[in-house]
């Protein structure tokens, strides 16, 4: 019990320390950042993989020039479930005799692998997100890939899939939202539930990232 109670709280501290380093500017992590690391942590995601998505994420920050005190697990969280999701084909790819587990990375290439499947999606409910996967492969069959490009398509898809949640669905993440959170802005509530329904949505159906910052 206090070993595992020491786990947690290394998990906690840990990831706490690395963003409140990168954005320098608050001292504090936001109860939905709490809400977060406590949802990693249930969901059994390695602390190394959180942090690697999150080196990701930083990566990307510099990259695109934000500043340090715009960091947030909020907005960076797609980063650590993609890092995820990678860990977990790593593991599957280990487990299986003959295949490659070699990590690729997020190479156009392997990208089009990927993406190509969601061109026509097997799930009829997710025919809409068909031409934004069919945009993304053109975009990645280009001499230079447009990797702002690619973020702006994941947010199109992320939209869609909002529109495409059910009722049950849409009542499900807000249940387990308001369960964790105290928010009394119903405009704030409704933001964080259709941030949290697209990536609910995107584990569902395994619905991949376009970005090549998210592998």
């Amino acid at each position: 019990m206090a070993a595992e109670r020491t786990n947690r709280e290394k998990y906690f501290q840990t990831i706490a320390r690395f963003v409140l380093t990168q954005r320098r500017s608050s001292l504090l992590l936001t109860p939905h950042e709490i809400y977060l690391i406590d949802r990693w942590l249930s969901q059994e995601i390695p602390l190394r993989v959180v942090l690697d998505g999150l080196q990701r994420a930083v990566d990307y920050w510099q990259v695109k020039k934000k500043p340090r005190r715009s960091f947030s697990l909020v907005k960076v969280e797609r980063f650590v479930l993609a890092a995820y999701q990678a860990y977990r084909e790593r593991q599957l790819g280990k487990s299986r005799r003959g295949l490659s587990s070699e990590k690729t990375g997020g190479s156009p290439v392997k990208l089009r692998q990927i993406i190509a499947p969601f061109v026509h999606p097997h799930q009829k409910r997710l025919t809409t997100l068909g031409p934004y996967f069919r945009e993304a492969l053109a975009v990645l069959n280009q001499d230079e890939v447009d990797e702002a490009g690619l973020e702006e398509i994941d947010e199109k898809i992320d939209r869609q899939l909002v529109m495409l949640a059910t009722a049950e669905e849409r009542e499900q993440v807000m249940a387990e939202l308001q369960a964790t959170l105290s928010i009394k802005s119903k405009q704030k509530m409704k933001e964080l539930v259709d941030r949290a329904l697209a990536k609910y949505l995107r584990h569902k159906f395994k619905i991949p990232y376009c970005s090549p910052y998210l592998y």
